[in-house]
């Protein structure tokens, strides 16, 4: 309807025409005003929920770096402690096997025996910060890695404490202590002889009296310390450390064990590597 139209029924009823047009543009006006509020609060939600899309967007996105930087971080340390542990393992192998060739090319072993005790210093610490970052199954493996080379760095040690005392023993020296060697070495010969017999059947009594003559005979040098002289005499009734198949077990023991570490070492920094990448990240 036009303005002519509404002036044609203002007359037909008597009303002013003014007025009627007049309402009629205020009403025209209203729906316009109407109109024009209704588009700016759908423009207005349309920006709120773009801007709220834009936040969480952004806060995922910091949530996501963060949670990165985080596992980064744990990998990083876990690694830098299961390396740690191999390490001291392999260091205290290397120093306890020096220890005995010194040791055997008769010198001096006060400097290597104590790179030996920083070595199993060493290797506590890796072995106690490796449990601390676990998980059970790298901590587990881990403890076996430690006590393999513990035993192999202990019997080595026995080893070159033995060998020193036999070069000690074997020494030539003038005077009456050559003699007193040469009964000594006898009666440790014979202590082993009653010994492999006594495993045979051999009346055990005598390898005792044998290995009570041994010690007496060694002792009665003046050179030896009771303690060594049962690691001399024991040596001969039970065998070397070295020779014995509990070293030779863990020797062999021990790669394969390393090898295991590193592999549950790689399954859990792996693991740790793909945590960042879940599809979803826990709101703080």
């Amino acid at each position: 309807m036009d303005l002519q139209e509404v002036a044609s029924i203002a007359a037909a009823v008597g009303v002013p025409a003014a007025v009627l047009v007049g309402w009629w543009q205020l009403r025209g006006a209203k729906q316009a005003a109407q109109a024009g509020i209704a588009q700016a609060e759908a423009t207005a939600a349309a920006g709120i929920s773009q801007a709220e899309a834009t936040y969480k967007a952004a806060l995922d996105a910091v949530r996501a770096e963060a949670a990165t930087a985080q596992a980064q971080w744990r990998r990083g340390v876990q690694r830098d402690a299961y390396t740690a542990l191999l390490l001291a393992s392999q260091k205290l192998t290397d120093a306890s096997h020096r220890l005995l060739k010194v040791a055997e090319a008769g010198g001096s072993t006060t400097e290597f025996r104590a790179a030996l005790d920083d070595g199993r210093n060493a290797l506590l610490s890796a072995s106690l910060i490796a449990a601390l970052e676990g998980p059970e199954t790298v901590t587990d493996a881990g403890n076996r890695v430690r006590d393999f080379t513990q035993f192999i760095a202990t019997v080595e040690e026995e080893q070159a404490t033995l060998v020193g005392l036999r070069l000690r023993l074997h020494a030539e020296q003038q005077g009456p202590q050559a003699h007193l060697r040469t009964l000594a070495q006898d009666a440790i010969d014979t202590a082993a002889i009653a010994a492999m017999e006594s495993r045979t059947g051999y009346d055990p009594a005598a390898r005792h009296s044998a290995y009570r003559a041994a010690r007496d005979a060694v002792r009665a040098l003046g050179v030896f310390e009771l303690q060594e002289c049962y690691v001399l005499v024991n040596a001969a009734v039970a065998g070397d450390p070295t020779d014995k198949p509990a070293y030779r077990e863990a020797t062999q023991a021990l790669p394969a064990e390393q090898k295991n570490f590193m592999i549950a070492a790689r399954a859990e920094l792996d693991s740790v590597g793909q945590a960042p990448s879940e599809p979803s990240v826990s709101s703080p």
